[in-house]
């Protein structure tokens, strides 16, 4: 059975319990402040349980505690990068960069004292996102356990996860520095740090990007909720997604047919980043014919949003 750690125990305690399981080779979920991720050491004789449970065999982000953690463990990354690296992070990004053989590593410094505290003993670790393929990233234990108590074998609870959606990814390798991922760190953010970042047209554009979420689930994205009322008649059960906003806004409007999320308030970003995981869980118990996704504002802050709901819809209503 899943041993479970609240945080707020003895701190000390809790990184020597983690350190323990994760030299016995065992799979632990540690706390980010993105979301929570499944932890092995890189170089566990148990590598292959994590491949299983992630459904792909490839390198994984490296997860660490400082930048001289690579160099501890033989990892030796080009020198223009450390300062960057060092200067960056902690943060909710993940940096794409090269070791001197030319290879590409992804590497993150989460920003969580205890997690650096614990990858501080055990050395660099693998911490994907602590879910079963296809579903979405967990933002608390609930959804772990949901997805993986019969995998690891301890979950430390650090309660709702700070941000609840993922890190973002940056390729440094790239010029101008592709943006692979957009999570917390907003690219408002990146240019405080680089000068030349490029995101995906199709995000800037509202157009579909390849659908990762809710994949068995028709998903319509849209803009003004009035298309949306125009066509609910034909289905039998709907969920809509929106703000906060345009639900109060609307509220005469929904119909029986109707059930809703309410991601949170536009005047409150990290309520709607907070929201985007669960929601999608929601929907997917719910199973409904139709779902719509409240498309918001292109902004820089709200473009986490903006590109997780492009990787669920198959339609935007224009």
């Amino acid at each position: 059975m899943v041993k479970i750690l609240p945080a707020f125990e003895c701190e000390n305690r809790i990184v020597d319990i983690c350190v323990e399981e994760l030299n016995n080779d065992k799979l632990i979920v540690l706390p980010t402040e993105t979301v929570y991720g499944i932890t092995i050491k890189i170089n566990s004789k148990n590598i292959e349980s994590l491949y299983r449970i992630k459904g792909r065999h490839e390198r994984f982000t490296i997860h660490i505690s400082h930048i001289d953690d690579l160099k501890n463990f033989g990892i030796i990354i080009k020198d223009k990068y450390v300062d960057i690296i060092e200067n960056i992070t902690p943060n909710p990004i993940t940096l794409i960069v090269e070791d001197i053989n030319n290879n590409k590593i992804g590497i993150r410094v989460p920003d969580i004292e205890l997690t650096r505290d614990i990858l501080s003993r055990v050395g660099p670790c693998y911490m994907p996102s602590a879910n079963l393929k296809d579903n979405p990233s967990p933002t608390n234990i609930y959804h772990v356990i949901e997805d993986l108590s019969e995998y690891v074998d301890l979950i430390v609870d650090y309660g709702e996860a700070r941000y609840g959606i993922d890190s973002t990814v940056i390729d440094l390798t790239k010029t101008p520095h592709k943006v692979l991922r957009i999570g917390a760190f907003t690219p408002d953010k990146l240019r405080e740090y680089f000068n030349n970042i490029e995101i995906d047209e199709r995000i800037l554009k509202m157009k579909p990007l390849d659908k990762k979420y809710l994949k068995n689930i028709e998903v319509y994205g849209f803009k003004n909720i009035d298309k949306v009322f125009r066509i609910l008649d034909k289905y039998e059960r709907c969920i809509i997604v929106c703000t906060l906003e345009t639900y109060y806004n609307n509220v005469e409007k929904f119909r029986g047919n109707v059930d809703f999320y309410i991601l949170g308030s536009i005047e409150n970003p990290l309520t709607l980043y907070r929201n985007v995981y669960p929601s999608f869980r929601y929907i997917m118990k719910k199973s409904p014919d139709k779902v719509f996704l409240e498309l918001l504002p292109v902004e820089d802050v709200f473009l986490p949003v903006i590109e997780k709901f492009l990787n669920a819809v198959n339609y935007i209503l224009e």
